[in-house]
C-alpha cells in the first residue's frame, strides 16, 4: 500500500484566463493571416510598433479594440490588441472608468 501525499503538496495548474468570445469578424484580421503572428505577442517595443502600425489598416480593427478592451486587465498582460499595447489598454480602461464615474456623478 503506497501512502497518498497529503494535498497541500499536491501541484496546482496555473488558472487558465476565462476570455470572453472573439467576434468572428477577428479571423479576417491582419494578424490572423500574417506570415509572423508572432509580432503581436512580442515583448520588444520595435515589434510591438510594427503590429501596432499593420493593425492601423486592419478591417477588424474597431471590432478587435472593443474586444480587447473587454477583457479581464489580470488576463491582458501581453501582446498588441486591437493596436494597443497592454499599458495602453490599461489607460483607456481607466479613462472609461474615469468617464463613466463622471457621468454617473452628474
Amino acid at each position: 500500500m503506497t501512502a497518498r501525499r497529503p494535498a497541500c503538496n499536491r501541484a496546482r495548474p496555473p488558472a487558465t484566463p476565462v476570455l470572453p468570445p472573439m467576434p468572428p469578424q477577428l479571423r479576417s484580421g491582419t494578424c490572423a493571416s500574417h506570415p509572423q503572428p508572432a509580432l503581436w505577442q512580442s515583448p520588444l517595443a520595435a515589434e510591438q510598433e510594427a503590429a501596432r502600425h499593420l493593425c492601423c489598416s486592419c478591417p477588424a480593427l474597431v471590432q478587435c479594440r472593443a474586444w480587447s478592451l473587454s477583457l479581464r486587465t489580470a488576463d491582458d498582460q501581453t501582446g498588441v490588441l486591437g493596436g494597443l499595447t497592454p499599458q495602453q489598454r490599461a489607460l483607456a480602461r481607466r479613462a472609461r472608468q474615469r468617464a463613466l464615474r463622471k457621468a454617473t456623478a452628474a
